[in-house]
């Protein structure tokens, strides 16, 4: 998971350092269109990503809870 956000942000380099930009924080106009719209879909991409990686968190300690050998898992 952790890889899968690292290669998503790395897709967006640009548009994450344009983020990043002290003029942009103070005022997001500057921003295109087409950046504001690459913004949301970064930020549900990355949603998505805690979302899956927080379900797999919850699937293994189950499996370690409950599991009867937890040397296997």
């Amino acid at each position: 998971m952790q890889a899968q956000r690292q290669h998503q942000l790395e897709l967006r380099r640009g548009l994450v350092d344009k983020m990043e930009r002290t003029d942009v924080r103070k005022d997001d106009s500057l921003l295109t269109k087409r950046d504001q719209e690459g913004i949301v879909e970064l930020e549900q991409t990355l949603e998505a990503l805690a979302v899956a990686e927080q379900r797999l968190d919850e699937q293994l300690f189950v499996l370690r809870e409950f599991d009867p050998d937890p040397a296997a898992v």
